[in-house]
């Protein structure tokens, strides 16, 4: 797989404003490449796993309630991990592989 590398990404709600700016930074160094990303509502919430080849605005939607559909109906809006891929093919696999 072309996976670079897996991060633990705290939301401001959970961070101090240090990881806070360091979250901003290193996601917009490469925020449209494909991406698998785990999102929550709470610490040992709800969990949502999807792909997407824009993380920031995908980010954006979720935080903005713009998303139908289960992230929507429970509030999941809390990036809390994500992995980017060289491919959307190798995204995909890696999504459905975490599922099963």
């Amino acid at each position: 797989m072309g996976a670079r590398k897996a991060l633990w990404i705290p939301d401001s709600r959970y961070a101090s404003s240090g990881m806070t700016e360091f979250k901003v930074t290193l996601m917009a160094r490469n925020s449209k490449a494909p991406c698998v990303y785990l999102l929550t509502n709470k610490p040992c919430g709800t969990l949502y796993l999807g792909v997407t080849s824009n993380l920031v605005q995908r980010v954006w939607q979720h935080k903005q309630h713009l998303v139908e559909g289960f992230t929507k109906r429970y509030v999941v809006d809390i990036l809390v991990w994500f992995e980017q891929h060289d491919e959307m093919l190798s995204a995909i696999s890696r999504e459905k592989q975490l599922k099963a």
